[in-house]
């Protein structure tokens, strides 16, 4: 993520009414990191998106993928929500519009990820845990391909293998669950899906449906120029580097 689109995406969310006046960017090698630029004390409010700058899974209804997809049996999805936001992101992303400032800072290159390797590095790890993973989820994908280019037509003529796995990859690492007025959706929630894995965090976050806002909310004191951070869930290293790219140097819960 450069400046330019750094920017672009905190005016894009300013001019609809996010709260993120706490914190700031840093990057090294590649990698950004996020923090805070004053103290913030414990339960106070450290991030706020509006509802309209989310993109969650019933969004999908919207586009002409979206329904064919519902309206045929799809039922053998792995992952129908996850999946309806792919539909709705490929069928959005090579406009202009609305999400494009998020867009332009979803990552380009994540050949971290194993579902990118070559085979012939993935057979290198036969006979371990990560491998069986590795394996399971490329079946997953290309099930989850497959019946999409069933259910549509303007799907299979529009986009490839790796377009889908591409972005499925990114929701997969980087989506939240949350509940919008009593309906639970999964969402992909600018800005918020930026922060890095730490436990315990020193945020939680939920949606707020009297803001309607997704909202975090500092658990603890949080010192100037500390990083604001998330935890991905209680993971062992395998399961991190499959579904988010890294491992962790001392992983208690390997």
């Amino acid at each position: 993520m450069n400046n330019v689109d750094n920017n672009n995406l905190i005016n894009w969310l300013k001019d609809n009414n996010a709260f993120n006046n706490n914190l700031y960017f840093k990057s090294h090698n590649g990698n950004r990191t996020t923090y805070t630029n004053k103290n913030i004390s414990n339960n106070k409010l450290v991030v706020s998106i509006p509802l309209k700058c989310l993109i969650h899974d019933g969004l999908a209804e919207n586009t002409q993928i979206g329904r064919e997809f519902i309206k045929s049996d799809h039922s053998e999805c792995n992952n129908i929500k996850l999946t309806l936001i792919v539909i709705y992101i490929l069928s959005t992303i090579r406009d202009n519009g609305f999400y494009t400032p998020y867009y332009n800072i979803l990552p380009d290159n994540i050949e971290n990820f194993p579902i990118f390797w070559r085979d012939s590095t993935i057979k290198l790890l036969k006979g371990s845990n990560i491998f069986d993973i590795i394996i399971d989820r490329k079946k997953n994908f290309i099930n989850d391909y497959n019946i999409l280019c069933k259910c549509s037509e303007t799907f299979k003529n529009n986009f490839s293998f790796f377009d889908f796995v591409y972005i499925r990859t990114i929701v997969g690492s980087r989506n939240f669950g949350i509940n919008i007025n009593g309906i639970h959706r999964s969402a992909m929630v600018p800005l918020a899906d930026m922060l890095n894995h730490n436990i315990p965090p020193n945020v939680n976050w939920s949606f707020n449906n009297s803001s309607n806002c997704f909202e975090m909310i500092s658990n603890r004191s949080i010192k100037k120029n500390e990083e604001i951070n998330d935890s991905y869930g209680n993971k062992c290293n395998s399961k991190l580097l499959t579904f988010y790219g890294f491992t962790l140097d001392n992983n208690d819960d390997n």
